[in-house]
């Protein structure tokens, strides 16, 4: 599922399909996405509708307005993801969301009716979720869930054990091999565009996240 989203997430965003196909390429050899693959584990999913609602925001901002229909879907796709593995299924698309409009100066959209319809579907699954999770389960496995395993855990993963920094090569082992490319294309992209150049918009196109990271940016150009 994670697969068919980035491949949606490319076509939508414009891409050409080699680019894609690189990019499938890239998930399939890095050897952590190997392992949780083979793992009954949510992480995947979590990802894949996170992208899926980022690709959603994403189609909605390419008007005047937001478009409707791609606000619904991403209020569906932040939905699945918030049940899948917890609130930050919400918080993730949108703070991405809000700095792409806020770095377009269209920060108003944020309090738009059409925002507010991808809420309204995020808000309508969670309640719908938490009736049936009520009638069948009771309050209190609602607050088994909400206290000891989103609140709880929240707080302890904020309270890390070792330096932020010597997380640095953990993050860069699990993305081996890719990670030594990554390296090499921020090398290459600083030392021919420097840092402003960059992240800045190339071909007369808008930036299309300004999140993304600079290694994107520099396959991208």
């Amino acid at each position: 599922m994670l697969l068919a989203a980035l491949a949606q997430a490319g076509r939508r965003m414009g891409f050409a399909p080699r680019v894609v196909l690189l990019a499938g390429l890239v998930l399939l050899t890095n050897w952590f996405f190997i392992a949780r693959a083979h793992q009954p584990r949510m992480d995947l999913l979590f990802a894949a509708f996170i992208l899926t609602a980022q690709t959603a925001l994403f189609r909605a901002t390419q008007a005047e307005r937001l478009l409707p229909r791609p606000m619904a879907v991403a209020g569906l796709a932040m939905g699945m993801a918030a049940l899948t593995k917890g609130p930050l299924g919400v918080a993730l698309p949108l703070a991405g969301f809000a700095l792409f409009l806020l770095r377009q100066r269209r920060g108003w959209l944020l309090v738009s009716c059409e925002a507010g319809l991808a809420v309204a579907v995020v808000l309508a699954l969670a309640f719908g979720y938490l009736a049936g999770v009520v009638a069948v389960e009771g309050w209190g496995f609602v607050r088994s869930v909400a206290v000891d395993q989103i609140w709880v855990r929240v707080v302890r993963s904020v309270d890390l054990s070792e330096p932020v920094y010597a997380y640095v090569p953990m993050l860069a082992a699990a993305l081996l091999p890719w990670s030594v490319v990554l390296a090499w294309l921020i090398w290459r992209g600083v030392s021919q565009l420097g840092w402003r150049g960059l992240f800045a918009p190339s071909r007369g196109q808008p930036l299309r996240c300004p999140i993304c990271g600079p290694a994107f940016l520099a396959v991208w150009r």
